[in-house]
């Protein structure tokens, strides 16, 4: 098999999303998933599958739907919730 390291894995995933400045609700698809709030007071939502979900600047909500996730806050007052199998959170 083939191990991949984190930027591996983020260079190699085709489901990536870019928030904007402002407060986006941002949601991932059925594949495999990166998503960048960005800016302001966004809501990311994962899919079923291992999504990585990055909050940025901002009062940020991640929520974690399937698979395993990882999910960093970033700076202000993010909410983090999350199901699945064993996620990784990091505030």
């Amino acid at each position: 098999g083939t191990v991949w390291n984190k930027a591996q894995i983020e260079a190699n995933i085709i489901g990536r999303l870019l928030g904007t400045d402002g407060d986006d609700h941002l949601q991932a698809d059925a594949n495999y998933s990166v998503i960048y709030g960005l800016d302001g007071n966004d809501t990311i939502q994962g899919g079923v599958q291992n999504d990585y979900l990055y909050g940025g600047n901002g009062d940020d909500t991640l929520i974690s739907n399937g698979g395993s996730d990882s999910l960093y806050g970033g700076s202000g007052n993010d909410t983090l919730i999350y199901g699945g199998n064993s996620p990784n959170i990091y505030t």
